[in-house]
This record gives structure tokens, C-alpha cells and sequence, in this order.
């Protein structure tokens, strides 16, 4: 029944009335590019988020490897780490982080928020033991 009532492809199809049909130059990828590239502030703003998110990336594939093979936890120990990790992000997102925005503004809460990632990357990168781990 969900599938039925939910699922768009399931539902009636119907014609679309969107307005003007999009073109090929509109969609082009390479043209937005060359757009952003001749603002200053797009182009900083899409540094700030590649270099934010690389890092990042690489920290979940690699992290629960990482805890087993170097750091060596148990099964349970990732798992309790992960579920920790998952509730301190929750609650950082939600009620500090609407904080510092009122406190001190959208740029210098993405900057502290920037350094402590730094921090933890280098924190992770280099601690060797359980403990540190858990620090």
C-alpha cells in the first residue's frame, strides 16, 4: 500500500508544467565553473567546502579500519565509539552550534569550526592508543 500511494513511480504520470524546457548551455557544468571562478567569494566559499569535506571523507571510509588495525578495538569497541561519536555530533549540531551562531556569527563559527576539525584530524592522526581515542 505505501508503495501504491507513496512511490512516484507508481503514482499517474501527468505532464509537467515547469516552465521553458532547460538547453544545453544552461546545464552546462563548465559554464557554471567559469562563473565562479570570477567571483572572489564563490571561489572561496568552494575551496573552503572541497577542503573541508576531503578530509573528511577519507576520516569515515578509513576510520573504523583504523580502529581496528592500529588502534586494535574490538567489534563492541567500534560500535560503542561510533554510537558516542554519532550522539556528541548530534547534540554539537543542535545546541552548540545555534549558539555560536548567535554568539559570534555564521563566518566565525564555520572558522572554529574548521580549526577543531583540523584538530581532530591531527588528534586521530596521531594518537597511537585507546585512550587517546576516546580524549
Amino acid at each position: 500500500l505505501f508503495i501504491v500511494v507513496c512511490v512516484p513511480e507508481s503514482l499517474p504520470t501527468r505532464p509537467k508544467t515547469w516552465g521553458a524546457p532547460i538547453t544545453w548551455e544552461q546545464a552546462d557544468p563548465f559554464s557554471t565553473l567559469r562563473s565562479g571562478m570570477g567571483n572572489h567569494h564563490i571561489l572561496q566559499l568552494g575551496l573552503i567546502i572541497l577542503l573541508s569535506y576531503l578530509p573528511e571523507a577519507a576520516q569515515y571510509s578509513c576510520m573504523f579500519l583504523y580502529l581496528r588495525q592500529v588502534i586494535h578495538f574490538s567489534a563492541d569497541e567500534v560500535a560503542t565509539f561510533i554510537a558516542v561519536i554519532g550522539v556528541l555530533s548530534v547534540t554539537f549540531q543542535t545546541l552548540i552550534l545555534a549558539f555560536l551562531y548567535n554568539c559570534v556569527g555564521h563566518k566565525t563559527t564555520m572558522v572554529i569550526g574548521l580549526a577543531f576539525q583540523v584538530l581532530q584530524l591531527v588528534w586521530f592522526g596521531l594518537g597511537l592508543s585507546k585512550w587517546v581515542m576516546w580524549c
